[in-house]
């Protein structure tokens, strides 16, 4: 149990409670936290005298100019007092070297000159209200205003980083070029003393009069020497200057790019998910078309069946006449119904299979009744489920060579 619940009343507690409500009325009538140290307390005065001042000045600004000459005089010597007392307030309160200062500064003055704004609000209305706290507050758009200039350095760095690689790639190519001059020098010098030494040999088989000569090709000898040597120096020495500049600039870009790894991390983690969805559905594609593959070779089977069983049943009926097995001569003696077999023929081969001529057409094209071209209808069924039994479609012959060949119609 805390100590608050185990106090009675009584006078000492009243006088206590009295006490601290004096107190506590001072601070909030003076506008100070207990809580916080005397350095803030006093940070936070500075805030608020500076925050008053620079708000009577507004006032001043704002009111209308009176009408006479002494008025106006006198408004403009108040004006100028004004405006004096709240620049030295706005210095002594540091607003313009300190950010939080400056926060307070604004916090104050939005609320001095929102006040009416506050007292008129409509407090049934609740997103109002926040709106209104939170323009009061100031720290949103102080925020949005940081992020932005976060945002606006961030890019000056990746620019600084660009530059900085461009640099140290120039100094690179710079060194490579230096490098290759100090080279050619170095060949033209020992070409030189090559030339030299060769100028000396001959000199001494000569051994006649040849003595100025040995001593200037000497002398060009060491010339050559020197300048091989000056050569190298330079050369070494601006390699040394380009290789500390290219790995300072390195560094540089090294630092910039590493802040830019970082911004790229969360991007490269939602690729890895999108990624890893689309694996999913290619492997969900993959099982659904073997699964439509084996469905289509369960219909190709079933075609086949059924084509050998209409085979099986036509061996069963008698009127089937023997050259549809045989294939050799007229199917029928008379010349109407072998004209007929032919047009259902042609029918069975353009529609493939799907569609057979009636009996009507049958009776009306040959000019028979229509009991009789039913009869022939039936026959040359018969004939045709002979045909297939003795000749069986390629289909049935070579059942995995195309998966979407039609089947025969009866």
């Amino acid at each position: 149990m805390r100590w608050d619940e185990d106090v009675r009343p009584g006078p000492a507690r009243l006088v206590a409670l009295l006490w601290q409500h004096a107190w506590s009325a001072l601070f909030a009538l003076l506008g100070l936290d207990a809580r916080t140290s005397s350095s803030a307390i006093a940070r936070a005065a500075l805030a608020q005298r500076a925050a008053l001042r620079v708000y009577r000045l507004r006032l001043t600004l704002e009111a209308a100019a009176p009408a006479g000459p002494r008025a106006a005089r006198r408004a403009q010597r108040r004006r100028e007092r004004l405006r004096g007392r709240a620049q030295k307030a706005l210095d002594r309160a540091d607003v313009a070297t300190d950010r939080a200062q400056a926060l307070a500064l604004v916090r104050r003055l939005a609320a001095l000159t929102r006040a009416e704004e506050v007292a008129q609000l409509n407090y049934a209305d609740a997103p109002a209200v926040l709106a209104l706290i939170e323009d009061l507050a100031v720290t949103p758009a102080a925020q949005r205003i940081e992020s932005s200039a976060l945002a606006e350095q961030a890019e000056d760095a990746r620019r600084r980083a660009e530059a900085a690689r461009q640099e140290a790639e120039d100094a690179r190519q710079e060194a490579e070029s230096a490098r290759e001059r100090a080279e050619a020098d170095l060949a033209a010098a020992r070409k030189e003393l090559a030339r030299a030494e060769e100028a000396r040999k001959a000199a001494l088989e000569d051994q006649g009069g040849a003595a100025a000569e040995v001593a200037d090709a000497r002398q060009r000898a060491e010339a050559a020497r020197q300048a091989e040597q000056a050569a190298r120096q330079r050369a070494e020495g601006i390699i040394q200057d380009a290789n500390t500049k290219a790995a300072h600039l390195r560094q540089e870009a090294e630092t910039a790019l590493r802040d830019l790894r970082k911004a790229t991390d969360d991007q490269q983690q939602r690729l890895d998910a999108l990624t890893h969805q689309a694996q999913e559905a290619e492997g969900l594609t993959q099982q659904r078309q073997q699964a439509l593959g084996q469905v289509k070779r369960q219909i190709q089977e079933a075609t086949l069946l059924r084509d050998r069983l209409r085979g099986d049943l036509a061996a069963l009926r008698p009127q089937a006449p023997e050259a549809a097995v045989g294939g050799e001569g007229p199917m029928w003696k008379s010349p109407a119904k072998e004209q007929g077999w032919q047009h259902y023929l042609h029918t069975l081969t353009t529609t493939g299979g799907q569609s057979e001529p009636s009996a009507a057409e049958l009776a009306e094209r040959f000019g028979v009744d229509g009991g009789n071209a039913r009869n022939w209808l039936r026959d040359f069924r018969a004939a045709r489920a002979a045909q297939l039994a003795a000749h069986p479609p390629r289909a049935a012959a070579h059942p995995a060579i195309d998966d979407t060949a039609p089947a025969s119609a009866a």
